[in-house]
C-alpha cells in the first residue's frame, strides 16, 4: 500500500513536471510536480512525503489526481481560489474611476496628462480606492476603452490674452 505508481510519463508531460519543479513563485506547484517525479522514480509514500513535506496520504492522493487527469489534475492557481468573496471593487468606484481618468489632469493634479501611477497615487490620496495595483488598473481603464495616452491633454495657453486672440484667428 505504500508504493504508488505513476503512469509512463508523456514527454510534454515531463518536460511541463520539470519545468513546475523549478517554480518559484508557486511552490503548491513546485511541490506537487517534485512529488510526481519522485514517485516516477520509483520512491514510496512515506520516502516522498518525508522530502516534500507532505503527508504520505496526500503524496497517494496527487499521484492519483496526475494520472487521473495529467498534468492539469495537480496544478494550483490561487487567484481561482477566490470565488464567493465579495467584489472588492464595486461598479460605482469603477465609474468613478473612469470618471476622474476622464477629467483634465491640470484641475486635479497640476499636471499636463496622467500617467497610472499618478492616477492610482490621486485615487488613493482621494479615498477612491484604498489600494490598487498598477496592472488591475490598467486592465480596468482597458476594459472601460480609457486610453490615457490617446485622450485629450488639456494643453492650455498661460496667455491672459489668448481667448480673445483665438476668437479673432476664429473670425478669420
Amino acid at each position: 500500500m505504500d508504493v504508488v505508481r505513476v503512469r509512463p510519463l508523456r514527454p510534454h508531460e515531463k518536460k511541463k513536471l520539470l519545468r513546475m519543479k523549478r517554480q518559484h513563485g508557486n511552490a503548491v506547484n513546485a511541490q506537487h510536480a517534485r512529488a510526481v517525479l519522485l514517485s516516477r522514480g520509483g520512491l514510496g509514500s512515506r520516502a516522498i512525503a518525508a522530502r516534500v513535506g507532505y503527508s504520505p496520504q496526500w503524496v497517494r492522493t496527487v499521484v492519483h489526481r496526475f494520472n487521473a487527469s495529467g498534468v492539469g489534475g495537480i496544478s494550483w492557481y490561487p487567484y481561482g481560489q477566490a470565488r464567493g468573496t465579495p467584489r472588492k471593487f464595486t461598479v460605482d468606484v469603477r465609474e468613478q474611476v473612469a470618471e476622474v481618468a476622464l477629467s483634465s489632469p491640470r484641475a486635479l493634479i497640476g499636471m499636463a496628462q496622467w500617467s497610472l501611477a499618478k492616477l492610482r497615487g490621486y485615487l488613493v490620496e482621494q479615498g477612491i480606492l484604498a489600494s490598487v495595483s498598477l496592472e488591475w488598473l490598467r486592465q480596468l481603464l482597458r476594459r472601460l476603452k480609457v486610453r490615457l495616452r490617446r485622450t485629450k491633454t488639456w494643453k492650455e495657453s498661460t496667455d491672459p490674452q489668448f481667448w480673445r486672440k483665438y476668437r479673432a484667428i476664429r473670425r478669420l
